[in-house]
């Protein structure tokens, strides 16, 4: 059940005999970020494990973790590389770019990454809160990757520091454009476009990273709870927040994010309104006040399974609320592709690549 495909089995028999060396060069065969998936994995694997036949699955992500904690990634020997001479540009410094990146310098190409932001690590950095992922931990595996020959030049923006062609004149053989779902989806309600008083989760958690944003006063309401949106209330909480209410249209049951974050986000002192849908932002006096909602009902699944929500009228109810993390999900910002590009871009705003 692995989306990454790992060997589980050969890493958690490894964790069980005390040789974490050896289940992490297993891990590394995969992926270049054991110590960060032990820690945020939502691990789908243990849902699956065969061991919820007998009890209760094994914990398979803290293994992981534990793992990790164990070795130090700059001992690891180095493996034998045959160069190749093409090389190869990264667009974006986050999972997904760090990823191909690793891969492709094991084949033995020349990588270099370029990062808009000041720091490589993407989401990693500026989307998960300290709590969840210390940054000790992705700077040492981002440091690891620099071992293999891999270049990252940070506050390097695609469209306004460099562009595709001059990549390609420089000798990028191939370009892999890796720069993420920055921009928030719209709930298409009135008074979201509120400059202060509403903010998309992602600037949110990034201004808090970056240190532009050190404290929140007041009334919070989240909408979604997926795992930006519990991040969001829980950092809200930290920061000083007096009250956090969380607005989910699905059921606990259809929820994004995992019993297990339900659980630490309500202990923690957010509210959970599910089957809740906001319906508009309410301002006064050009100040946010609260959230209208409707109570919502979901409809028979459909043939994979998944079910709709359709909101009930006359079901309002009012949410109070200083300030508004909207936390609906996210699509690629690609204004940085220039019109004579030659990148196509689908109707859902993604890249179309060839498969």
């Amino acid at each position: 059940a692995c989306p990454a495909g790992l060997n589980v089995q050969g890493y958690v028999q490894m964790v069980k005999q005390g040789k974490y060396r050896e289940a992490i060069e297993i891990i590394l065969r995969d992926l270049p970020f054991p110590g960060v998936l032990g820690r945020i994995c939502p691990h789908r694997c243990e849902k699956s494990c065969r061991r919820l036949e007998v009890d209760e699955a094994i914990s398979i992500r803290e293994l992981k973790r534990v793992a990790a904690d164990h070795v130090d990634l700059n001992e690891l020997p180095v493996p034998e590389i045959t160069p190749k001479k093409e090389k190869v540009a990264i667009i974006g410094a986050g999972p997904a770019g760090l990823t191909a990146a690793y891969f492709l310098a094991l084949e033995g190409y020349p990588v270099s990454v370029y990062e808009a932001m000041p720091e490589a690590g993407g989401m990693m950095r500026y989307a998960i809160p300290e709590f969840r992922l210390p940054r000790r931990v992705l700077d040492a595996e981002i440091d690891n990757l620099k071992r293999f020959g891999i270049e990252i030049h940070t506050n390097t923006r695609l469209g306004t520091d460099v562009t595709i062609e001059e990549l390609q004149e420089h000798g990028a053989k191939a370009i892999f454009l890796g720069t993420g779902a920055w921009k928030g989806l719209k709930t298409n309600i009135p008074g979201e476009d509120h400059p202060e008083g509403v903010l998309h989760v992602t600037r949110f958690l990034r201004e808090v990273w970056m240190g532009d944003r050190k404290q929140v006063r007041g009334r919070v309401v989240v909408l979604g709870a997926g795992h930006s949106g519990m991040d969001a209330a829980r950092v809200a909480i930290r920061l000083g927040a007096d009250r956090v209410n969380m607005v989910e249209p699905f059921s606990v049951n259809e929820m994004a994010a995992e019993p297990e974050e339900k659980r630490v986000t309500e202990e923690e002192g957010a509210k959970i309104h599910f089957q809740a849908l906001p319906k508009r932002v309410v301002i006064e006096n050009d100040q946010v006040v609260g959230i209208e909602c409707l109570r919502t009902r979901l409809t028979d699944p459909d043939t994979t399974g998944r079910r709709k929500f359709i909101p009930i009228e006359d079901t309002d109810f009012f949410v109070e609320a200083d300030l508004v993390i909207s936390s609906i999900g996210q699509e690629p910002d690609l204004d940085y592709l220039a019109p004579d590009s030659g990148v196509e871009v689908s109707k859902w705003n993604h890249v179309v690549v060839n498969p």
